[in-house]
């Protein structure tokens, strides 16, 4: 393998090794796209083109005959009109609380339709973001990996600021059921394991084995959502702050999250947590490929840089928060109560845990979502849970996890008025 390959390789290993666009969950026609966007009271399109694709939902740019671009969304599957309300609902407060976080609006409603496929779908209309998603600046040379951390960071601490309301009916993030609803499944995952269920022990992966009989991960993530659920300050979250959900534009310095799927409310530092896993772990997907699907796959390595960068920009950016809220008209009262703390030393102790209890949720997510729901799933996205459990197996490691705790607890207390 030539240097060139070598290199280009590990920037996309290194920020995610799974690419989400080979999943097609869904197609809408010509004429159901110009239907939902007439239906949103946008008109009828002169032009759409696919975007992404991904597992649960697929993006349309739309050019309109009167009017900016636009895209839609469509969200796929049994909850697509539960996926769709609680963004519709989300981007609505971050719009007035963090706006340029996410993308706004260009309509108040969701549209129901239907895929080519004939399953069910539900629509939203948003503008166009600018930019290109970060993994892909940094796959081609624009962006280096530590400053795309730092723009997760620094784009999440954003999300954080927006404020939550004690009876909003955003998802809740807590310790029993969570992980059931982050992987779509139809029923408590202690279920499929046994005789006639489709994650059975004996499955040749011995994945099933790893995470839902021996070392009792589940219950032991489950129990960190929990502790961190009563304790830890809290808020509104975007659920999959991965580097290929950010948006940046070059030219202007905007950076915009999308694919709000899975938002909901929780513990502030399981979105960070989440994050982390997402950017800072290199897993070896070329090593990989070539191995059993039976064997384990090699521990991930972390990548302490990317991961003390990250913190930093979102520690810096939860204080800065404040500091702009106290100079404001209405007198500086903190956007979100949680914030006011900054980054706590008790959410630094806390994040070894919840990156566990992410990758561990992602890692059941994909397996499920690739050999269960969709057993003809490309050989990429059935393999992809692979890297998921790699960054588990690394966070299993003593000197990995004091690794993290350093870089945590160096972000504690970070003045928010520095630049």
């Amino acid at each position: 393998m030539s240097s060139q390959v070598e290199t280009a390789a590990d920037r996309l290993q290194a920020l995610g090794a799974f690419d989400k666009s080979a999943v097609d969950a869904a197609e809408l026609s010509g004429q159901e796209i110009a239907r939902v966007l007439v239906r949103l009271g946008l008109g009828a399109p002169e032009l759409a083109v696919k975007l992404t694709n991904g597992a649960c939902a697929a993006n349309y740019r739309c050019v309109l005959r009167d009017g900016p671009p636009v895209v839609l969304k469509a969200c796929v599957g049994d909850d697509c009109r539960e996926l769709a309300d609680v963004q519709l609902d989300v981007l609505s407060r971050l719009a007035k609380a963090s706006p340029g976080v996410a993308p706004a609006l260009r309509s108040l409603n969701a549209v129901d339709c239907t895929t080519t496929t004939g399953r069910p779908a539900c629509a939203v209309a948003m503008a166009l973001a600018p930019g290109r998603a970060c993994n892909l600046l940094v796959d081609d040379g624009e962006l280096p990996e530590s400053a795309a951390c730092e723009l997760v960071g620094a784009a999440l601490a954003g999300v954080h600021a927006s404020p939550v309301d004690d009876d909003d009916d955003l998802p809740a993030i807590e310790g029993d059921g969570w992980i059931e609803r982050y992987a779509r499944c139809a029923a408590p995952l202690d279920a499929y394991v046994g005789a006639g269920r489709p994650w059975d022990p004996a499955e040749p992966t011995a994945f099933v084995r790893w995470a839902l009989v021996d070392g009792g991960r589940l219950e032991r993530c489950r129990q960190a959502l929990r502790d961190a659920s009563a304790k830890l300050p809290s808020g509104v979250l975007h659920g999959d702050p991965y580097p290929d959900n950010l948006l940046h534009s070059m030219a202007t310095g905007i950076s915009t999250f999308v694919d709000w799927e899975d938002v909901g409310r929780g513990p502030l530092v399981f979105d960070v947590a989440s994050a982390a896993v997402g950017a800072c772990f290199l897993h070896d997907g070329v090593v990989d490929s070539v191995r059993l699907a039976s064997s384990t796959p090699q521990r991930a390595a972390l990548k302490v840089e990317c991961l003390r960068k990250m913190l930093v920009a979102y520690s810096r950016g939860r204080r800065r928060a404040v500091l702009l809220e106290s100079l404001s008209p209405e007198g500086g009262r903190p956007r979100s109560a949680s914030v006011c703390l900054g980054f706590t030393k008790a959410e630094a102790a806390a994040l070894p845990g919840l990156m566990e209890a992410n990758a561990y949720a992602c890692a059941l997510y994909r397996f499920y979502a690739f050999h269960v729901a969709d057993p003809g799933a490309p050989r990429g996205a059935k393999r992809s849970y692979r890297e998921m459990q790699a960054a588990c197996l690394a966070l299993g490691d003593e000197e990995v996890v004091a690794q993290i705790r350093e870089a945590a607890d160096a972000a504690v207390g970070i003045d928010g008025s520095a630049e």
